[in-house]
């Protein structure tokens, strides 16, 4: 695997993420009026899409690996029909279907990442050490292509962006397992079963860091007005982009850091103190506003989440079960993320009680990984 490419690329792709989903959220909960609502649906939605990645290791195995890595350029055509729709609902369910074709790539490299990785944590880390960073400078790029061309030249943007990875990833595919993942017999059911608490476990968890993604855009947009107010239109696209990046500069370090806690700790302790810190955020961050809110935002607490939990996962999982076991992974991260839509079928949310709700998960997360891995002590 050529690390640098692989690093290049999945910032690219971050630079994609970044511009489409910190404009989108805005656009459609303030722009289109939608609120909170829309946005719990387009969130909702992409995790309904990534569902799907359950299906990543058939498809790898019918089409071979390095071709299925082409399916992400289906993310740029779905992004181009995105620019013709003006229907906020058709729009956000459009939005969301890109996240299907993406998570079937990104089960892939995920296998190359982590075949006969030494140090699975650092390795990881130096391939996704530019994604905060490059979700930053996405996010920051929506306001001037805003400015200049309206929503449709933002989705232009991100069609253009996105088609990158897929072809950087394909390119330079080295692995020669494409015959072997043709003749593989892996099955998923045996994979899902296998490792079902720790796929319980960060479904819970995710719940609550999508539920605090769909409440931050409006309470971030408050704090916004609060403590910047007169800014013109797309500055606060530029400004708000920047501020939903959340310690954006950082990453990269942080991103080294959690890579080496998890290979001198073991990512089973990493993971827990993830989970105790996304409680911990989600009380500080819904009880405040203002500077100390948008404070608190920066605080980067993904890169431990995700480092730790896809490098346990990886640990119990043979070489060829790999691609199976990260589309299990994004499969159940989408049960998490879908969780939501019961919410927004329940009217207003309560911060409070959703608090509640996410606390009890939190600790049942840990419950979950904990017994599972003294299961196999």
């Amino acid at each position: 695997m050529n690390r640098a490419v692989y690093a290049t690329a999945t910032t690219i792709g971050s630079i994609g993420w970044g511009a489409l989903f910190t404009f989108s959220t805005r656009y459609l909960a303030i722009d289109l009026g939608g609120g909170t609502e829309l946005v719990m649906l387009l969130i909702g939605s992409s995790w309904g899409f990534t569902l799907l990645a359950i299906l990543a290791g058939k498809i790898s195995r019918l089409l071979g690996e390095r071709l299925s890595i082409l399916m992400g350029l289906l993310c740029s055509v779905l992004l181009l029909l995105a620019s013709l729709i003006s229907n906020p609902v058709a729009l956000a369910i459009l939005l969301a279907s890109i996240s299907f074709p993406w998570f079937i790539m990104w089960s892939i490299v995920l296998k190359v990442v982590f075949s006969n990785a030494a140090r699975p944590g650092l390795e990881y880390s130096i391939v996704t050490i530019g994604s905060g960073l490059g979700y930053a400078i996405g996010s920051m790029l929506t306001g001037p292509f805003y400015a200049i061309s309206g929503f449709i030249g933002v989705f232009i943007l991100s069609s253009v962006i996105f088609a990158t990875p897929p072809l950087l990833y394909y390119y330079f595919y080295e692995e020669d397992s494409t015959i072997q993942g043709l003749g593989s017999t892996v099955n998923t059911l045996s994979v899902v079963r296998k490792t079902l608490f720790p796929l319980v476990s960060i479904a819970l968890i995710i719940f609550a860091r999508e539920l605090l993604y769909s409440l931050a855009p409006e309470m971030l947009n408050m704090s916004m007005e609060l403590v910047l107010p007169g800014l013109p239109e797309w500055a606060k696209y530029t400004v708000y982009g920047l501020l939903y990046a959340g310690g954006a500069a950082i990453s990269p370090f942080i991103r080294i850091l959690s890579g080496r806690l998890v290979d001198k700790h073991g990512a089973f302790k990493v993971y827990i103190c993830a989970v105790i810190a996304y409680i911990m955020f989600y009380w500080s961050f819904t009880k405040t506003t203002g500077l100390l809110q948008i404070l608190i935002w920066q605080i980067p607490l993904y890169p431990f989440l995700d480092i730790s939990f896809n490098t346990y996962i990886a640990r119990y999982l043979s070489r060829d079960e790999l691609i199976t076991g990260f589309g299990a992974v994004h499969a159940f991260t989408a049960i998490g993320g879908m969780l939501q839509v019961l919410l927004l079928l329940a009217g207003e949310i309560n911060t409070d009680y959703t608090g509640i709700m996410i606390t009890v998960f939190g600790v049942l997360s840990i419950l979950l990984v904990t017994e599972y891995s003294r299961r196999k002590l």
